[in-house]
């Protein structure tokens, strides 16, 4: 072998050990290239969430603030049904006592009332004392 033909098979030796070496390079720049673009997916995706989290903090507050009203309501319609309840027994007591039809009308209107009120709560789901 001539030094000349040496030294082509060094420069070709030298070439295919070069070659790997960038075709790793170039891998490795596709990797990072991959890497960030993930990362910054996260970052996205991370902040979607942190968002809805917030929205649904809301959602809770709301909900929550929409059952305390709703309770209101319901403690103030039992308070009206006891207070009809209550109107109706002294219509009848008068009605027994005088006769007076006034009162033995005003007496069914006091209880048609207080079932109708029972009736809105059966309609809301809520347990109603006869």
């Amino acid at each position: 072998m001539t030094d000349e033909q040496r030294e082509r098979e060094i420069t070709r030796k030298a070439q295919i050990a070069i070659m790997p070496r960038q075709e790793l390079n170039a891998h490795a720049y596709l990797l990072e290239q991959e890497q960030e673009e993930y990362e910054t997916e996260l970052a996205k995706l991370r902040s979607e969430l942190d968002r809805e989290r917030e929205e649904n903090q809301k959602l809770c507050e709301q909900l929550q603030s929409a059952q305390q009203d709703r309770d209101k309501l319901i403690e103030g319609l039992r308070s009206f049904i006891n207070e009809v309840d209550q109107k109706e027994d002294e219509a009848w007591k008068k009605w027994e006592k005088e006769a007076d039809m006034y009162f033995q009308g005003a007496s069914y209107a006091f209880d048609f009332v207080q079932a109708k009120l029972r009736d809105i709560l059966k309609e809301t789901g809520v347990t109603v004392d006869e």
